[in-house]
Order: structure tokens, then sequence, then C-alpha cells
């Protein structure tokens, strides 16, 4: 069962890729806010299920190309790069970390 923190977490910034590209560092941000008391390995199992869940619901996962805009990923659904990414970094990615950016097809 995803817990009501992703579900509502996804919800809000599917809403929010009509009109904006999602950062990675939205979901870390969001949840270390509202769970302050979780550890690395727990946030990170949040932020999995979250980054799944905007896969899911239809977003693509890419990067910011200056010139160019979104650029999708050659996989633009690996769920999986975007963790080992974010657990080669060592730490919960921020605004400065350009792991992956999330958009909605043709954005």
């Amino acid at each position: 069962m995803t817990p009501d923190i992703v579900n509502e977490l996804v919800d809000d910034l599917y809403a929010e890729s009509v009109d904006d590209f999602v950062g990675l560092w939205e979901v870390t941000g969001v949840l270390s806010a509202q769970r302050p008391e979780a550890d690395d390995d727990e946030l990170r199992r949040l932020g999995a299920l979250t980054v799944q869940g905007l896969v899911d619901a239809g977003l693509l996962i890419g990067d910011l190309v200056s010139g160019r805009g979104f650029v999708p990923w050659d996989d633009p659904l690996d769920v999986g790069r975007v963790m080992a990414m974010w657990h080669a970094l060592g730490r919960l990615p921020n605004m400065g970390d350009d792991i992956c950016w999330f958009a909605r097809p043709g954005a």
C-alpha cells in the first residue's frame, strides 16, 4: 500500500507539471519537510515510490538542456537510474543537483 504522503505528493506534482517542469529536488524537499523524523533510507524509499508514481501518472524523466528545454532520457521511465544517481549522490538531492526533471509528454 502506498503511503498517503506519496499519493498526495504525486497528485500535487502532476498538477504542477501542467505549467512547469518538476525537479527531483521538489520530491525530496516536500518529503523531508513533512517527515522530519525520517532517516535517509526512509526518505529514499518514499522518494522511489513518488518517482514511480509520477512515471505511472504519465510523466517522463529527462534533463533540462539550455536552449532545448526538456529532453527525455533514452529510457524516460527509468526509475532505477534516478534512484541509483540519488544513492551515488550520498545525500538528499536539492535544488542545485540536476539528477533529473519530470515533464508531460510533448513538453
